[in-house]
């Protein structure tokens, strides 16, 4: 009883001081410039883990609700000491929620272009109505999806790990400098993962024995996948996936069942999404809706660039329909590809480079943040090498996880490495955004859990193996 008293009292002094802490934020903010703030705000990351080494050393109980309270507040602080200064796709999501929320979002040719641009907004506009336009909407919105990919990413890393290890790998994921960023601007991705993850955790629950339970499941998982569809264009990967996982293992019954059960409600959520985009846009959807996109993943640096945007505002001018625009981009693209030959791949390669480079981050910060000089010399440099830090441990022992969980688990690692498969090409293949990678996050962190599992395992077997017992 004394124990239990003793754990509650540091629960509930560790939550007057992060509550303190974030209500002081904006006098941090005053003392010190944004730069300075975010070396302190790594360091400050850091330390979250020693809180959670701390309650699993007590055995608090519901450690992982001490996680999502410590990923929030982290968010929370860094929300309200970075100023961000919207700009290109980020104030886009924002002017086109505020819009609908208005009534002042009028079908033009760029809409029946971009169709994949108007579910989010759609889907924000109906906060604003109720709420009001404001920022810290989407914020809000980002950090409820953030605590359900924490909690679901603690569920999925427990079928490899033990609980104690599940809590840091949450914690890794939900600090990550990526997810803090991204946390604080309007974008489509976090959600998108949300749903993903509700998709693949349930589907894991399936009962191997063929049941109205099951088909209830199945079902369910193909409306969470056209739900994180709907946000992003991408959700097929994870149907393909779930697939070719159920050939492969063949433990729920048939391929053929999986595929009925899983692709009836998701192409009944993509219908809808179509209409939506529709009644919006003024224009029927595209049939080669990836043509920009490869276009532009062809580019030298694989991203939007002056040059293509001049020739896109080109075949804007000259009366086209959006069908036949995405065509002719989807044809020059695979022009590109084919004659960059045996170049392709090195190409491939820096896309993949760049796809969770630290510099995603610094330079996300240094154009959107007010007083901040992060992408100017000594500062970007010495910031790119503190998130290295982090960044390098994480891919190494997801790696590592990649080739041990394999040998080990069976299907449940295959699905999430198919899954990060289909995203990478995406990634190589179309064009490549820092914050595409916010969805795959998740997926590494859990992969990464299991890594240094399986390295400690390893390290103790050869321990015993080979040094002399005293």
């Amino acid at each position: 009883m004394d124990k239990l008293r003793k754990c509650f009292l540091s629960f509930l002094i560790s939550i007057f001081i992060l509550i303190g802490v974030i209500i002081f934020s904006g006098t941090i903010a005053e003392a010190f410039s944004v730069d300075k703030f975010l070396f302190g705000y790594l360091i400050f990351n850091m330390l979250l883990f020693t809180v959670v080494l701390i309650a699993i050393k007590i055995k608090l109980r519901f450690t992982i609700v001490l996680v999502m309270l410590l990923v929030v507040m982290s968010h929370c602080i860094m929300y309200n000491v970075v100023k961000i200064e919207l700009y290109g796709d980020f104030l886009g999501y924002f002017n086109r929620s505020s819009y609908i929320a208005s009534g002042e979002l009028y079908p033009g040719l760029y809409l029946g272009i971009f169709p994949h641009i108007i579910p989010y907004p759609a889907f924000m506009s109906l906060l604003l109505k109720f709420f009001g336009v404001h920022r810290v909407i989407f914020f809000a919105v980002n950090e409820l999806a953030v605590i359900g990919i924490v909690h679901m990413v603690y569920l999925l890393s427990k079928r490899f790990s033990a609980e104690k290890l599940s809590c840091f790998v949450a914690l890794a994921v939900g600090i990550n400098p990526l997810m803090s960023v991204y946390c604080l601007m309007p974008n489509a991705e976090i959600i998108f993962t949300f749903f993903i993850m509700c998709a693949i955790t349930l589907y894991l629950n399936i009962p191997d024995i063929v049941s109205k339970k099951s088909i209830f499941y199945t079902v369910s998982v193909g409306f969470l996948i056209g739900a994180a569809n709907f946000f992003r264009p991408t959700g097929l990967i994870c149907v393909i996936a779930l697939i070719i996982s159920s050939c492969i293992y063949k433990r729920r019954r048939t391929a053929a069942q999986i595929f009925i059960l899983l692709i009836i409600p998701f192409a009944i959520c993509s219908f809808i999404t179509d209409k939506i985009c529709e009644s919006l846009s003024g224009y029927a959807p595209v049939k080669a809706a990836y043509g920009w996109n490869l276009f532009v993943g062809s580019s030298e640096t694989g991203q939007w660039n002056a040059d293509d945007a001049e020739l896109f505002a080109l075949q804007c001018s000259e009366n086209k329909t959006p069908d036949e625009i995405q065509t002719f981009f989807k044809e020059k693209g695979i022009e590109r590809y084919m004659k960059m030959g045996i170049n392709i791949l090195p190409h491939f390669a820096g896309k993949l480079f760049q796809m969770n480079s630290p510099g995603n981050a610094v330079l996300l910060l240094g154009h959107q943040s007010y007083g901040s000089h992060l992408n100017e010399g000594e500062s970007s440099d010495i910031y790119k090498l503190s998130l290295s830090l982090y960044f390098i441990p994480f891919y190494f022992f997801a790696v590592i996880g990649c080739i041990f969980a394999v040998k080990s688990h069976g299907e449940y690692p295959v699905i999430l490495l198919i899954y990060l498969l289909g995203c990478l090409l995406s990634f190589i293949i179309l064009e490549s955004s820092g914050r595409y990678s916010v969805s795959y996050m998740p997926f590494w962190g859990i992969l990464a859990g299991y890594g240094l599992k399986a390295q400690r395992n390893m390290f103790i077997l050869l321990k015993s193996k080979y040094l002399p017992r005293s």
